[in-house]
C-alpha cells in the first residue's frame, strides 16, 4: 500500500514518456523503471525530437551504476540461444513429470550462481527458474520445496530487470498471464508483477485478464488466492479508472466475488460524503436484482457462505450498507462512524429514536427505496439474517414520513413489502408494537397522500389488498403481491406471515370494517392499462370474489359504476373480471340455509338485503353523457354478462327461496337503445386497447344477439369499406400528382371533412327526381365522410328512403342511399332499423299514424312480419327492398333467439321431461309459423302484378331482381332450417313461382326427398303441386333419383285416372300434361310410358265427351315405336283425324275444321306449352302435349335415343 502512490505515478510517466517528469525523478524512482528506460534507448528512432528526448533520458540514467548491468544483458542477449534454453528446460520438466521424482535440483545455491554470472548467463538462470515456476503453476501438485531465486531480496532489483527484458524480448514464449501466474508462487511475486507491469504498461489489460481467467486453478490454496486478489486490487489502485471495468469482468465471469466486493469497497472509499456508499447500493442491487440469474445465484451463494464463515469483506459490505441507512436518517448522521466500530455493542438506534416522528427528505426518497429493495434481495436470495442493529435501522428508515409525492408513496409501499418479506423485523415485541402503530397511521394517512400526491396507486389500496388476502389465508397471493411490488421473486414461507396475519385481521382490519371501508375509497380517475401499482379495483375485485359485500350487506354498485365511468383506453385488464365477479355476486345462488351457515347471517338480515345492479337510467346515462368509449364498452359488457347470467342461472335458482329469484332482465327497449354494433366495431378495430374484453364480447354477442353478428352483413360492410378505401387511395394519388406538378387541384370533400347543413341536404334529396345532380353530389360527399360525421346524417338518410321508392327517382341515387344505409348499419343496429321500418310503414298507414308509433324493438322481435307491412312500392324498388329484407332477416334471427331464451326461462319450472318436450314442440311450431308466413309473403311479392305487365320494360326487370333477392334469402333459410323447406312446400304456393324457385334457390334439390310424401297427400291441389314441382326439379336436376320419382308419379297419375271423379279429371289432366312434357324432355327413355299415359288420358276424356271432336293424327312412316306396347292404330280411332308430314318429315297436325287450327311452332319449351294448354279444350290439349313430346322429346333427340325409338307408325 505504501508503494501504490509511487507505482501509480511511475505508471503514468512510462505511458507518456515525458522526459521532463523523468528528469524530476529521484534515484529510487528511476531504479524501478530503469529496464524500460534502457530498452527505450536501444530502439531505433526516426524523429529528431525523439532523439533529443532519448539523449536527455540517457544522460539522466547513465549516472546510475545499475544501468551498466542492464546494458550488458541487452547487448549479450541472443534470442536463438535463449529459445534453445527454453526448449531444453521444457523437455527436462516433461521428463521429471513422467519419472515422478523429486531428485531434480539443478541449483544448490541459486543466489551464489546468480552472483557469479553476468549478462547472458544471468538471463539463463532467471529463465530456468521462471520456467520451473510456470511448470509448478500449471501443475500445483508438483510444487517442490527448496530455495527460490526470486525470494532473494539482495538481488531482487537485478532479477526484476532480467524478467522485464525476457518478457519484453520473448512475448510469445513468456506470456504475461503465464508469468504472472508463476510469480504468485513466490513470496515477493506481487511486487515483481507490479514492477513488471510498470515497465511494460501495454501488458496491463492482458495481465488482469490472465489473473481472472486462471483464478479457478488456485481456489484450494488460500494464500495464492489472496495474493491474486491483492495484486488485482493493487492494479486498480495504480489505475483507478480500470477498477469498474475489472469489476464488471469479474462479475460477468462469475469468478472472485471477494475481489468484486473489495473493488466496490475501494471505489466507495474514493467517493465523498453521502455518495461514498452509493456505489455499494448500486453494486448489490445490480447483481441481485438484475436479469442474469447465474450471476445472482453466484453472488448469493458467496454472501451466504461468507456470512457463515465470517468473511471480512462480506461483513464490511453489510456495514457499508448499514452506514448508507444512517446517511438517510436525519438525526443519526453523527453516528455514522459508530457503525463501523465493531467493538461498539450498544444500540445505535434507541427505542426513543424508533418512536420519534421524523421526515424523510425529498432528495433521499429514491435512495431509501433502493436500499429497501437491496435488503429484501439480500434477505431473500442470500438468506442472510439481519442482526439487531440492521433490524432497528431498517425499521427506523421504514417508519420515516416521506414527502407526499409519487416517490414517497412508492417508498411506503416498499416499506410495507419489506416488513412482510423480512419477518425478522417483527420477532421482538417492541418492534412489533412500532410496526402496528405505523400500519395504523398508514390507514389514516392514505387519503391524504393520495389527494396531495395525485398518485392513484396509493398504499391504502395495498393495505386493503393484503388484509383481504390474509382474511382468505391466500398466502400465495400475498407472496405474488410482494414479489410484483419489489420486482423480484422471493421465497416467502406462510409460517413467517402468521404474526402479520394476526396483526392485519384482528387489529387493523376486521372483515366487516374492511368491506365497508373499501367502497369509501376514491375511484381511480382515468383508469387505463398504463396505471401501475395496487389500485382500489384490486381490493374490490378480491372482496367480490369473497362475496364480502353480500355477507356484510354493503352495496358496491355506486363505486363500481363510478369506476366504469372513469375508465379509459387502453382498458385495464382487471375491469372485465371485476364486472364478471359483480354480476356473479348479483346472481349468487346459495340456498338460504347455506347462506346463513356460511356467513353467520340471521334470516331477517338475509331477507332485508338485496344487492343492487345498475338501473336502466344509469346504463343509458353512460351513453348520453360525455363518457369515453372504454366506459361504454364496459357498460355494454356488463349488460351482456348480466343477460348471460340471467339465462344460465335462472334454471338453477328457480327453486330457491330468496330475493335473488325476483331479479328482472333488462328489457328489449333498453337493449335497442345501446349502440352495440358501434362499440363492438370499436373493440374489434382497436384490439390493442380492448384485446382483453373483445373475445368475451364476441362470445356474448354471438350467443345472445346473433342478429348483430350476421356474416353476410359483415362481408357486405367490409366490401363497401374496401371500395371506399380504394377510391380514396385513387383520389389521394391523383391529388399528390397534381400538387407535384403545381397545377390547380380539387381537394375531395372527405379530405376537407366539411359538414353539410341538414336543410340543404334534404332539399337536394327532395328534388332528386327532377334534379338528380345535386343529390348525387351530396350522396357522394356523404359516402366520403368518416363514420363519426356520417352518424349525424342518419335521420336524413332514413327520411329519404320513402323518396327512393318513387318511380321517378333515378336508380343511381337509390343505390347510393342503399350503400349509405348499409354503411350506417355497420355501427348502428336498432337505432337504424326501427326508424327505417317506421318510415316505410308510415306510407301504408297514413290514416293511422299511431300504429307506427307502437313499432319498437320488442314488437318487431315478437312479430317480425310487421316489417313487411310497408308500402307496396317498396317491393318493386330493389335497393330499398334489400334493406327491408335485411331488417326482416335480422329480426327473424332475434325472434328465434328471444324465443329460445323465453322457453329456457320458463322450462326452469318444468316438472318432467315430457313437459320440456312439449314446450320445445310449441317453440318449434311458433318459429315455423313465423318463418313460413314470412316466406309466403315474400313469394307473393314475387308474383307479377298488372302494373308489371303495363310497364314491362322496367318493372319486369325490377321484378326479376326482387325475385333474385328473395331466392337468395330463401336459400339461406332452407339450408339453416331444412324442416321449413318441407313445411313451405306442403303448404304450397302459386305454380307460377315453381320455375322461379327451382332456378333461383340452389337448395331446392332437397325437395326430392319429400316429393313422394307430398304427392300422396289427400288434397288434390297438393298432389298436383308436387307433380309440377317434381317435373321442374327433373329438368333442373336430371338425376337417377329424379327419374325414379318421375316413374313413381306416372304410376300415381295412372292410378288417379281410374279413381278420380269426372269433374276432377279435367283439372288433373290439364295440370299433368306440362309436367309429363317436362319429364319426357328430362328423361327421353320415359317417352314411351308418357305416350301411353297420354293415349289413356285421351281415351278417358273421349269417352266422357258427348260429341267428340274429329281429329286425326298421322305420323311419318319412318318412325315406329320399338317394342311397342301401345296400339297406335287406336290413335286414329280416338281422334279420327289426320297428320301430315312435310318434305322435312316434320309432323303437321291439324283438325278438319280449319277454324281451330293452331301454330305448333310457337311451342318451343314446357313454359310456352303450359301457357297454351288452358286456352284449348281438353282433347286438343292432350293432342298438343302428345305432339310436343313427339317433336321435342322424340324427333329432336332421334340420334341420341335411336336404340329406344326405332320408328313410329299409325
Amino acid at each position: 500500500m505504501a508503494n501504490d502512490a509511487l507505482y501509480s505515478k511511475l505508471l503514468k510517466i512510462v505511458r507518456t514518456f515525458d522526459h521532463n517528469q523523468i528528469q524530476d525523478l529521484k534515484e529510487p524512482e528511476i531504479r524501478i523503471i530503469l529496464p524500460c528506460l534502457m530498452r527505450y534507448n536501444f530502439q531505433s528512432l526516426n524523429d529528431d525530437s525523439q532523439r533529443v528526448r532519448r539523449q536527455t533520458i540517457l544522460a539522466k540514467i547513465l549516472q546510475y551504476q545499475a544501468c551498466n548491468s542492464i546494458q550488458y544483458c541487452l547487448t549479450s542477449f541472443k534470442l536463438s540461444l535463449v529459445k534453445e534454453e527454453v526448449e531444453r528446460e521444457i523437455e527436462i520438466r516433461k521428463k521429471i513429470a513422467h519419472e515422478e521424482t523429486d531428485s531434480y535440483t539443478p541449483y544448490q545455491s541459486a543466489e551464489l550462481e546468480f552472483e557469479r554470472n553476468e549478462g547472458f548467463n544471468r538471463c539463463k538462470l532467471v529463465l530456468k527458474e521462471l520456467m520451473r515456476l510456470i511448470h509448478n503453476s500449471n501443475y500445483p501438485s508438483s510444487i517442490q520445496a527448496g530455495e527460490n531465486l526470486f525470494d532473494k531480496s539482495q538481488f531482487l532489483d537485478e532479477i526484476i530487470d532480467v524478467v522485464c527484458i525476457l518478457v519484453a524480448e520473448m512475448p510469445d514464449t513468456l506470456q504475461i498471464d503465464q508469468v504472472s501466474e508463476a510469480l504468485l508462487l513466490v513470496e515477493s511475486g506481487p511486487d515483481i508483477i507490479c514492477r513488471l507491469i510498470i515497465n511494460l504498461p501495454h501488458l496491463f489489460h492482458q495481465a488482469c485478464q490472465g489473473l481472472i481467467h486462471n483464478s479457478n486453478k488456485t481456489e484450494d490454496i488460500p494464500s495464492i488466492s489472496q495474493k491474486r486478489i491483492d495484486i488485482l486490487c493493487q492494479f486498480c489502485r495504480l489505475n483507478p479508472t480500470y477498477a469498474p471495468l475489472l469489476r464488471d469482468q469479474v462479475i460477468s465471469n462469475c469468478k472472485m466475488p471477494t475481489l468484486a466486493v473489495a473493488l466496490t469497497l475501494g471505489i466507495a472509499d474514493n467517493l465523498q460524503d453521502v455518495q461514498q456508499d452509493a456505489d455499494i447500493v448500486c453494486f448489490v442491487s445490480g447483481i441481485l436484482l438484475g436479469n442474469n440469474s447465474e450471476v445472482r445465484n453466484w453472488f448469493s451463494q458467496y454472501l451466504h457462505s461468507g456470512h457463515k464463515s465470517k468473511n471480512i469483506h462480506v461483513k464490511k459490505l453489510r456495514l457499508c450498507l448499514l452506514r448508507e441507512i444512517f446517511f438517510l436518517l436525519p438525526s443519526h448522521s453523527d453516528r455514522i462512524n459508530a457503525v463501523m466500530d465493531e467493538s461498539n455493542s450498544s444500540d445505535i438506534v434507541t427505542d426513543n429514536d424508533l418512536l420519534a416522528e421524523e421526515k424523510l427528505t425529498e432528495a433521499f426518497v429514491v435512495k431509501a427505496s433502493s436500499i429497501l429493495r437491496v435488503y429484501c434481495a439480500v434477505k431473500g436470495f442470500a438468506g442472510l439474517k439481519f442482526d439487531r442493529q440492521e433490524c432497528r435501522a431498517l425499521l427506523r428508515l421504514i417508519t420515516l414520513q416521506p414527502p407526499p409525492n409519487a416517490a414517497g408513496v412508492r417508498f411506503v409501499v416498499l416499506g410495507l413489502c419489506t416488513i412482510l418479506a423480512c419477518p425478522v423485523l417483527t420477532e421482538s415485541s417492541e418492534l412489533e408494537k412500532i410496526i402496528l402503530q405505523w400500519l395504523q397511521s398508514l390507514v389514516q394517512q392514505s387519503k391524504f397522500y393520495e389527494s396531495i400526491s395525485g398518485v392513484h396507486a396509493s398504499f391504502g389500496e395495498m393495505l386493503l389488498l393484503v388484509a383481504i388476502h390474509f382474511l382468505n389465508s391466500q398466502f400465495s397471493a400475498i407472496e405474488s403481491l410482494i414479489n410484483s411490488t419489489l420486482g423480484m421473486k422471493l421465497p416467502i414461507k406462510s409460517e413467517s406471515l402468521s404474526r402479520m396475519k394476526i396483526m392485519f385481521t384482528q387489529v387493523i382490519f376486521k372483515e366487516q370494517v374492511l368491506t365497508k371501508h373499501a367502497v369509501t375509497v376514491l375511484v381511480t380517475p382515468n383508469l387505463d392499462a398504463n396505471v401501475d401499482g395496487f389500485l382500489p379495483i384490486h381490493c374490490i375485485y378480491q372482496l367480490l370474489r369473497m362475496k364480502a359485500f353480500y355477507k356484510h350487506n354493503v352495496q358496491v354498485k355506486n363505486w363500481l359504476y363510478n369506476q366504469i365511468r372513469a375508465a379509459q383506453a387502453p382498458l385495464h385488464s382487471l375491469m372485465p373480471r371485476v364486472i364478471e365477479a359483480f354480476v356473479d355476486l348479483l346472481f349468487h345462488d346459495s340456498p338460504t340455509s347455506t347462506i346463513q351457515n356460511k356467513f353467520n347471517l340471521s334470516l331477517d338480515d338475509q331477507n332485508q338485503f338485496v344487492l343492487e345492479g345498475f338501473s336502466d337510467d344509469e346504463i343509458i346515462s353512460v351513453f348520453h353523457d360525455d363518457t369515453t368509449d372504454a366506459s361504454r364498452i364496459l357498460i355494454l359488457y356488463y349488460v351482456l354478462t348480466y343477460q348471460d347470467y340471467f339465462i344460465n342461472k335462472t334454471k338453477k335458482i328457480a327453486n330457491n327461496q330468496g330475493k335473488i329469484n325476483a331479479r328482472k332482465n333488462y328489457s328489449q327497449d333498453i337493449i335497442s337503445r345501446l349502440p352495440i354494433r358501434k362499440l363492438f366495431l370499436e373493440a374489434r378495430t382497436n384490439q390493442e386497447d380492448y384485446g382483453d374484453i373483445y373475445p368475451m364480447l364476441l362470445r356474448l354477442l354471438v350467443t345472445q344477439h346473433r342478429q348483430l353478428c350476421m356474416v353476410d352483413h359483415w362481408l357486405k360492410v367490409e366490401e363497401m369499406q374496401e371500395e371506399l378505401l380504394l377510391s380514396r387511395n385513387v383520389e389521394l394519388k391523383l391529388k399528390h400528382n397534381i400538387i407535384k406538378s403545381e397545377s390547380p387541384v380539387y381537394i375531395p370533400t372527405y379530405i376537407k371533412k366539411l359538414l353539410i347543413a341538414q336543410d340543404t341536404a334534404w332539399k337536394a334529396l327532395e328534388k332528386a327526381s327532377t334534379q338528380p345532380l345535386p343529390a348525387m353530389l351530396l350522396l357522394t360527399q356523404l359516402m366520403s365522410l368518416p363514420m363519426d360525421s356520417l352518424l349525424n346524417y342518419s335521420d336524413l338518410i332514413i327520411k329519404s328512403l320513402p323518396l327512393m321508392i318513387e318511380k321517378d327517382t333515378p336508380r343511381k341515387i337509390a343505390l347510393m342511399v342503399n350503400k349509405l344505409w348499409y354503411k350506417l348499419s355497420a355501427v348502428m343496429s336498432h337505432q337504424l332499423w326501427i326508424p327505417t321500418v317506421k318510415a316505410l310503414c308510415l306510407l301504408q298507414t297514413n290514416d293511422l299514424p299511431e300504429q307506427v308509433d307502437i313499432i319498437s324493438a320488442e314488437s318487431l322481435t315478437v312479430t317480425p312480419l310487421i316489417i313487411l307491412k310497408c308500402d307496396k312500392k317498396v317491393f318493386r324498388c330493389p335497393p330499398v327492398f334489400e334493406i327491408v329484407l335485411h331488417i326482416l332477416n335480422t329480426y327473424m334471427t332475434a325472434f328465434r333467439a328471444s324465443l329460445n331464451s323465453f322457453i329456457q326461462e320458463k322450462s326452469a319450472n318444468a316438472i318432467n321431461n315430457q313437459e320440456l318436450q312439449d314446450k320445445e314442440g310449441i317453440k318449434s311450431a311458433f318459429v315455423y309459423v313465423q318463418e313460413t308466413s314470412a316466406i309466403q309473403i315474400l313469394l307473393e311479392i314475387c308474383l307479377p302484378t298488372e302494373e308489371d305487365y303495363q310497364q314491362q320494360s322496367l318493372r319486369l326487370s325490377e321484378l326479376q331482381e326482387i325475385r333474385s333477392m328473395v331466392c337468395s334469402h330463401l336459400h339461406q333459410v332452407f339450408i339453416s332450417y331444412p324442416n321449413i323447406t318441407k313445411l313451405v312446400h306442403f303448404q304450397s304456393y302459386p305454380k307460377e313461382l315453381i320455375p322461379v324457385m327451382v332456378a333461383g334457390v340452389p337448395s331446392m334439390h332437397v325437395c326430392l326427398d319429400f316429393i313422394p310424401e307430398l304427392i300422396n297427400q289427400p288434397q288434390l291441389d297438393k298432389q298436383l303441386f308436387g307433380i309440377s314441382l317434381a317435373s321442374h326439379l327433373a329438368v333442373h336436376y336430371p338425376l337417377q333419383k329424379s327419374m325414379d320419382i318421375a316413374n313413381q308419379i306416372l304410376e300415381h297419375v295412372t292410378l288417379m285416372l281410374s279413381v278420380l271423379p269426372a269433374n276432377a279429371l279435367n283439372q288433373l289432366i290439364r295440370t299433368v300434361l306440362p309436367a309429363l312434357a317436362r319429364f319426357g324432355y328430362a328423361f327421353p327413355p320415359m317417352c314411351e310410358d308418357i305416350a301411353s299415359l297420354l293415349l289413356q288420358c285421351g281415351r278417358i276424356m273421349h269417352s266422357s265427351t258427348a260429341s267428340p271432336a274429329k281429329t286425326a293424327i298421322t305420323f311419318n312412316s319412318s318412325y315406329q315405336l320399338s317394342d311397342s306396347n301401345v296400339n297406335l292404330n287406336s290413335i286414329n280411332n280416338t281422334f279420327n283425324g289426320s297428320a301430315r308430314t312435310d318434305d322435312n318429315n316434320n309432323v303437321d297436325m291439324s283438325n278438319d275444321d280449319n277454324s281451330s287450327a293452331l301454330d305448333l311452332s310457337l311451342i318451343h319449351d314446357s313454359e310456352s306449352l303450359e301457357a297454351i294448354l288452358p286456352t284449348v279444350d281438353i282433347l286438343k290439349a292432350i293432342e298438343i302435349a302428345f305432339s310436343y313430346i313427339v317433336k321435342h322429346c322424340i324427333v329432336q333427340r332421334k340420334t341420341s335415343f335411336n336404340h329406344e325409338f326405332n320408328s313410329i307408325s299409325t
